[in-house]
């Protein structure tokens, strides 16, 4: 890595951490009488918080809010605690999840597999906004992921959680996770669907073996230049491809499309 690119991800990555949420649950699968039958899990979406204009909502992969809502609603499964994780900064004043369970009132995706639609939301009232702002976390303005089209960038890189670095305290119970950059050699688009997408290969893994899990998080852009670094959200990570290191994703220009027409359904 050259030392522009790391200054890139470096200054970049901290700016990004104060706007990352993840918002999950522990939870145990029970048996039809109501007895564990499993160790404690953690499933979670995680994403920017984003200003929309009228809301603030965590933009994140459909499929990721779908799995969640799922589990949720599974008849085995009982949940011990919810809540929004916003202490990935390092310095974070407050490590503890601000209550919350998502559901189908919060929360919407729209998923369709023939035209590559994979994107999903989590409305956050005031009062959650409130609470996070107590751990320095604050929403994206329009300026950074309101793209009406694809701008380049000289370095895009993924900044996310892969499943293998979240863990549950065994002090506190609350899940301990670390977020990763990891930079990305943009490739020709080969996914053949209706919509254009974002297609990259990850240059180095670093000590992550696997980044299952970073689905739903952020494709970044950014830029070098004599007034220091600029950068934008340019995607969302949809789907990774392990054996070539592979990751492909949705372009904020088709949310804002998909956005503006109002082709976002509940669930749907």
């Amino acid at each position: 890595m050259s030392p522009s690119e790391e200054i890139i991800i470096s200054t970049a990555s901290n700016a990004l951490r104060k706007h990352f949420l993840s918002v999950g649950m522990i939870y145990r699968f029970i048996d039809g009488n109501g007895n564990f039958t499993s160790e404690e899990k953690y499933a979670c979406t995680t994403g920017f918080l984003i200003n929309s204009g009228e809301t603030h909502a965590i933009f994140t992969a459909g499929h990721t809010v779908k799995a969640v809502l799922d589990l949720k609603n599974h008849p085995h499964v009982r949940i011990l605690n919810s809540g929004i994780i916003d202490y990935i900064k390092d310095d974070a004043p407050y490590e503890f999840a601000v209550p919350f369970r998502i559901d189908e009132e919060n929360s919407s995706y729209a998923i369709d597999d023939e035209s590559g639609i994979d994107f999903g939301k989590i409305v956050l009232r005031k009062n959650y906004i409130d609470n996070v702002k107590a751990n320095e976390v604050v929403s994206i303005d329009a300026a950074r992921w309101h793209l009406s089209n694809q701008p380049r960038f000289d370095r895009y890189f993924l900044f996310g959680i892969p499943a293998e670095k979240v863990t549950l305290s065994s002090v506190s119970g609350n899940p301990r996770m670390t977020a990763y950059t990891l930079l990305l050699d943009k490739i020709e688009n080969n996914v053949e669907k209706s919509l254009e997408r974002f297609q990259a290969r990850i240059i180095d893994m670093g000590d992550i073996n696997d980044i299952s899990g970073v689905s739903g998080t952020q494709i970044i852009g950014a830029n070098l230049g004599e007034r220091g670094i600029t950068y934008s959200l340019v995607g969302i990570e949809t789907s990774w491809k392990k054996g070539s290191q592979i990751v492909i994703g949705q372009y904020m220009s088709t949310i804002t499309q998909l956005l503006l027409a109002a082709r976002l359904s509940d669930n749907g």
